[in-house]
């Protein structure tokens, strides 16, 4: 394996950990959303779960913590507050 590849792989893994925390978010957003809408605390849990992912892979980007930033901000904005 040649640096230039190895360079390649690593953006690879980069890109595929950040639209992994992407999709994870997203799907905490609709749970989110769900929970809003009919108050069933199954909504709420699988939220705060799909919240973890895509923290744990925003973490993973190895990106400085872009990733993790923008996720976190995300989420923070429709998560309830209680």
């Amino acid at each position: 394996e040649t640096w230039q590849e190895g360079l390649k792989a690593e953006a690879s893994e980069k890109q595929i950990e950040q639209e992994t925390a992407y999709r994870w978010c997203a799907r905490a957003l609709a749970c989110y959303s769900l929970y809003g809408k009919t108050g069933q605390a199954k909504w709420l849990l699988e939220a705060e779960r799909f919240a973890d992912e895509a923290k744990e892979h925003a973490a993973m980007a190895s990106d400085r913590g872009v990733t993790l930033h923008l996720v976190e901000s995300t989420i923070d904005r429709v998560r309830p507050k209680f």
